[in-house]
């Protein structure tokens, strides 16, 4: 009996000290398995922190290239500027003389707003406009034909009322006495003549351009530059 009872617990000390050398073995295992996920976790924000950097020097690489490719105010003066010529001559009477075809337009027979008041007629397919504002004499050539006008107006008083209100907010160079605006309304030539006469000299600005406040503004942006 007493043999039985030894070997019962031989066998159970046995069983034992298997199950905590198998507990043993299983805890290494999950211990070294943890710093991979630790380390898994703490590669992430370094992803992340590449990507950010990678998303940061693109945008500024675009920022940098918007600042070449837009040009600055002070350039775009420059450019409109640079079309601007003079004709200098020996006496202000000689400058004077050098703006042809300048009047006073005393008779009119159209309000082109703003207290403007301006004379139409037409002629031959053409319809003529023109009106004073200061010194300076503007005139419009427009076709009484749509299909022959620039897309921009449906007429040419419809181009007369839009100078007016445009030249309401804006200050074109005022000439000592004699400046002539002249604008050609007709689809296939468009062209706008800016001159006028400063001391002894004429400035002059001419474009072939179907909107003839473009050219205006060209004529504006000198003046503000002064």
């Amino acid at each position: 009996m007493s043999k039985r009872i030894i070997f019962a617990m031989f066998m159970l000390s046995a069983m034992t000290l298997a199950s905590c050398q198998n507990n043993d073995t299983e805890n290494p295992n999950e211990e070294a398995n943890q710093p991979n996920t630790e380390e898994t976790q703490s590669n992430e924000p370094a992803d992340n922190s590449t990507d950010n950097d990678n998303e940061s020097e693109e945008e500024q690489a675009q920022k940098d290239t918007d600042k070449e490719t837009t040009p600055s105010e002070d350039q775009a003066s420059e450019e409109n500027s640079s079309v601007v010529t003079e004709q200098n001559f020996d006496s202000e009477e000689e400058a004077v003389e050098a703006i042809e075809n300048y009047r006073e337009v005393d008779q009119t027979n159209s309000d082109l707003g703003y207290g403007i008041e301006g004379f139409i007629e037409g002629a031959t397919g053409h319809q003529y406009i023109s009106w004073n504002e200061g010194n300076w004499l503007i005139e419009i050539d427009f076709p009484l034909d749509p299909q022959y006008a620039v897309e921009e107006y449906d007429d040419g008083e419809a181009m007369a009322k839009a100078i007016v209100e445009y030249l309401e907010g804006q200050m074109l160079p005022p000439p000592d006495q004699r400046g002539v605006i002249r604008i050609n309304g007709f689809n296939e030539h468009p062209e706008t003549s800016i001159r006028w006469q400063k001391g002894k000299t004429v400035h002059e600005i001419y474009e072939e351009v179907s909107d003839p406040i473009d050219v205006l503004q060209i004529a504006v942006d000198y003046q503000n530059n002064k």
